[in-house]
C-alpha cells in the first residue's frame, strides 16, 4: 500500500519483527531527530535508518530525507538505499532530486538512481535513461542497471508474477538484477568477468552466485575483483557480506587493505567482513577507524558494531524503537 504525505498515521509491521506499530509523527520524530543529529553515533544513526525503513509509508520517507542534508556520504548514501527498498513511488521525487545533483557524491548519486530501479515504475525508467551516460561511471553504470532492470520486469506479463519478481529476494533485499538462471557456478564466474557483456548480465551471473552460497560460488565471485568496474566490485563485496560465508575474508581483507582501491568497494568490502561469522574481525576492522578515506573509517565503525550484533543474541539489528514502547 502506498499513501499519500498528508496522512497522519497508518499501521505498519517490521520486516524482521512481528511487531505491529502504528506510525505516526509520535513514533516517527524521535527517531527522525536522532537520525539528523551529528551528534547520535553513526553506528545509532544507522539503526535508526534500518528502523524508518522497516516501519515504511510517507512519514518515514520524509524522515530519512532529512539525512540528505547531512556531511556523511555513508549515511547519505545508506539513507537512499533504505528508501529504494521500501520500493515506493513517493519517494521518486526525492531520489530524482538526489540523482540529478551533481554536485553531490557520486557514490550517494548513484545509490539513488539504483533506488529508482528498485521502485521499477514506468516514471523511473524515463529518469534513469537520461543518466546512462552521465560523466561519473558509478552513476551511468548505475543506471544502465536500472534500465536493464525495469524493462525486464516490464517483460513479465503477468502482474502477480511481475510483482513477485520486483520484490525482495530469499536475502530480503530487492535486489539491481535478477539471478541468472544457470547453474554452473564456472559459467557464471566466467559471465562475471567478461568485460564484453552488459553490466546487467553479469549482475545477474553475480546473484545466481550468491544465490548458490557455498565456497565455490565465493571462489567465483573474488575472482570478479579484477574486474575494471568499481560498481560491479563493490556489489560483490555486498552479496559476499550477505552470503556471510567464511571463505570470502582474504578476499575482502584483500580489497579492504588496498588503499587504490575505490572507496565505495573499500566500504562494502570493511561491512561485509564486519558480517562475517568470526571473532577476529574486530581487530582487523579496528585497525581502518582512522583511515584517510571517510567512506572506509565510518565504514569500519558501523561494521563494529554489525559485528557485534551478529555475534550477539540480539533479535533485531534495527532497534531504534525499543525505547519508545
Amino acid at each position: 500500500f502506498f499513501f499519500s504525505f498528508v496522512m497522519d498515521s497508518y499501521d505498519s509491521q517490521s520486516l524482521t519483527s512481528t511487531k505491529t506499530v502504528k506510525v505516526s509523527k509520535e513514533i516517527i520524530d524521535p527517531i527522525k531527530e536522532k537520525l539528523a543529529s551529528n551528534k547520535t553515533p553513526l553506528p545509532e544513526r544507522f539503526r535508526c535508518v534500518f528502523t524508518l525503513k522497516n516501519l515504511g509509508g510517507p512519514l518515514a520517507i520524509k524522515a530519512l530525507a532529512t539525512a540528505f542534508a547531512d556531511e556523511s556520504v555513508l549515511l547519505k548514501h545508506e539513507v537512499a538505499y533504505a528508501i529504494g527498498q521500501m520500493r515506493d513511488p513517493e519517494a521518486i521525487k526525492i531520489l530524482t532530486d538526489l540523482l540529478s545533483d551533481t554536485n553531490e557524491h557520486p557514490v550517494v548519486r548513484h545509490e539513488a538512481g539504483e533506488a529508482l530501479g528498485a521502485i521499477g515504475t514506468d516514471e523511473c525508467l524515463g529518469i534513469v535513461e537520461k543518466f546512462v551516460n552521465d560523466p561519473a561511471q558509478e552513476v551511468s553504470e548505475t543506471c544502465e542497471l536500472a534500465v536493464g532492470r525495469i524493462k525486464w520486469l516490464q517483460s513479465i506479463a503477468d502482474e502477480k508474477e511481475r510483482e513477485e519478481k520486483a520484490g525482495a529476494s530469499e536475502f530480503y533485499t530487492v535486489d539491481p538484477a535478477p539471478s541468472a538462471k544457470s547453474t554452473d557456478p564456472q559459467q557464471l564466474g566466467d559471465n562475471l568477468t567478461n568485460e564484453e557483456l552488459p553490466i546487467f548480465d553479469r549482475y545477474c551471473a553475480l546473484f545466481a552466485l550468491r544465490d548458490m552460497n557455498n565456497n565455490e560460488s565465493v571462489a567465483q565471485l573474488v575472482r570478479g575483483f579484477e574486474s575494471s568496474s568499481a560498481l560491479l566490485r563493490h556489489e560483490i563485496a555486498y552479496v559476499l557480506g550477505q552470503m556471510q560465508n567464511e571463505t570470502s575474508f582474504d578476499g575482502l581483507n584483500k580489497v579492504l587493505s588496498n588503499n587504490s582501491e575505490h572507496p565505495m568497494v573499500r566500504h562494502e568490502a570493511a561491512e561485509a567482513i564486519g558480517a562475517l561469522p568470526s571473532t577476529n574481525v574486530e581487530e582487523l576492522l579496528k585497525n581502518y577507524l582512522k583511515d584517510e578515506e571517510p567512506l572506509v573509517s565510518e565504514s569500519c565503525l558501523v561494521a563494529l558494531d554489525m559485528a557485534d550484533y551478529f555475534q550477539s543474541d540480539k533479535l533485531e539489528y534495527a532497534d531504534a524503537l525499543k525505547n519508545q514502547d
